[in-house]
């Protein structure tokens, strides 16, 4: 499923690495959605986790910051794990393959 979305980053990106030394970056990015509820329409946050690997993520990291609007496209992953108590989880992510910085956010001094 391609997914392609207008949010802002919601908390500051974090670049890692794995064993193999490939660059993951996580961003995790929010976007209002216009929702009705009982008959009126508000903004409802929906939480997206972005990923980006390799040169892209390093290139990327330079650059972004928490409160920039993106424009990205991507696949839909879904991600299977164990929590600290031993259950099984699962996370959806979007590994995008595009991201480009709409506006960068403006610092407060």
């Amino acid at each position: 499923m391609n997914v392609t979305g207008n949010p802002r980053v919601a908390l500051e990106p974090k670049l890692l690495k794995t064993e193999g030394k490939t660059s993951i970056l996580s961003l995790r990015v929010i976007e209002d959605r216009d929702v009705r509820v009982k008959g009126v329409w508000t903004k409802r946050p929906v939480r997206i986790n972005l990923l980006t690997f390799g040169k892209f993520a390093e290139s990327l990291a330079t650059r972004v910051k928490k409160g920039d609007l993106l424009e990205f496209n991507g696949e839909l992953s879904e991600r299977g794990f164990t929590d600290k108590a031993g259950n099984a989880r699962s996370v959806h992510e979007v590994i995008a393959n595009k991201v480009k910085i709409l506006r960068h956010a403006v610092s407060k001094s």
